[in-house]
């Protein structure tokens, strides 16, 4: 006894077309085969940078707000990013830098065939220049790793004595974050 009731009556009503559906799946599975095909490392390096600096986002929020149970309100990365300092701390100028990056993520996440330039990156770019790395030898992707050590880095809480000099070193310093990024994830 089957578990599927029915079946042989559709298997008959298929039969004469065998060849054609066959044939139809041997078409769709080689599509489906050349998309497996597509390089993913650029894909793996951006979501992986995406999660490494959600780590460290989450890592700061949790120390700098006393927060116990971030991860209990189960915000997306943007609204994470967002609820970073825009002015007075270390954190303020990689935002920007931060939502690009996840901006990147959903664009790889979504898409197959996406792809990034350096010109795209000027938001982490900047934040590598002034901090002494060579961009113009970067592509991309590596920048985009560049950016998301230095980010990490920035987002570490130091010693209070530390922490009381970043104060006074960024006390006016601020940022423009465009809201307009993608917030979906």
């Amino acid at each position: 006894m089957r578990d599927i009731n029915g079946i042989d009556e559709a298997l008959e009503v298929l039969r004469p077309h065998w060849q054609e559906i066959d044939e139809f799946f041997e078409n769709e599975n080689k599509k489906f085969k050349e998309l497996l095909r597509t390089d993913h490392t650029s894909f793996g390096r951006i979501i992986k940078c995406h999660l490494i600096s959600e780590i460290y986002i989450e890592k700061f929020l949790c120390e700098k707000l006393a927060l116990s149970n971030l991860s209990n309100a189960r915000l997306s990365y943007y609204q994470k990013v967002m609820l970073l300092p825009e002015q007075g701390a270390p954190p303020a100028i990689i935002k920007p830098g931060l939502l690009l990056l996840n901006k990147l993520r959903n664009k790889f996440a979504h898409s197959l065939s996406a792809e990034v330039s350096v010109e795209e990156l000027y938001s982490m770019t900047d934040i590598l220049d002034i901090s002494g790395r060579n961009t113009e030898i970067m592509d991309a992707i590596d920048a985009i790793e560049a950016f998301t050590t230095l980010a990490c880095t920035w987002l570490l809480l130091s010693p209070p004595h530390l922490e009381e000099l970043f104060s006074k070193a960024f006390r006016n310093v601020s940022v423009q974050t465009g809201h307009e990024e993608d917030e979906w994830t």
